[in-house]
């Protein structure tokens, strides 16, 4: 019964030592501040027809700076910006417009999350641009939940051409947004 004792103690003694000596490499707690944007391109459009450019993908290491790439798998959430997030439209001449411009964020093919944003005219300047107002926000920030859950996303554009042919335009889906780990 002695040696037992002495056995167990001895085991004891050396789990503790030995699993005291195991390394946390666990990240001290902390977030980055950055933005993102994704650029779709279409070359022309046809008055009243409809045009989706190729999805695009972007994966959260590839947002990040590179001194905080390492901690892409420590980053439990996010806080979007509403104030630097948007989806902005160039190349459209004064006075042309779009129909319609509905962003699809995809899973396996599959259209997971959409948002209608209806009609964008240009300004005086051949840009369009919707920052602000709930269906946008809410959209570009389940964009951003999404890539902390999945650590990537893809996004597919369609566009709605209006009453005029447009060519050369720009669909700019924009976010900035604070990572913590």
């Amino acid at each position: 019964m002695k040696k037992f004792i002495s056995l167990f103690s001895l085991f004891l003694t050396l789990t503790f030592v030995l699993g005291s000596c195991s390394k946390d490499d666990s990240p001290a707690p902390g977030n980055e501040r950055t933005s993102f944007g994704m650029v779709f391109n279409v070359n022309s459009l046809e008055a009243k027809h409809s045009v989706s450019p190729p999805p695009q993908s972007r994966n959260l290491v590839d947002v990040l700076t590179s001194a905080n790439k390492d901690k892409v798998s420590y980053i439990k959430s996010a806080e979007m910006q509403n104030s630097d997030s948007y989806v902005r439209i160039d190349g459209l001449n004064a006075g042309e417009s779009l129909d319609k411009v509905v962003i699809n964020l995809l899973e396996n093919q599959t259209v997971a999350a959409t948002v209608d944003l209806g009609k964008f005219t240009a300004n005086e300047d051949g840009s369009a641009i919707k920052e602000s107002g709930n269906t946008c926000l809410n959209f570009l920030n389940t964009v951003v939940n999404n890539l902390v859950s999945k650590k990537s996303i893809t996004l597919q554009v369609v566009i709605n051409g209006g009453d005029k042919n447009v060519s050369n335009v720009i669909v700019t889906v924009h976010t900035t947004a604070r990572y913590n780990w």
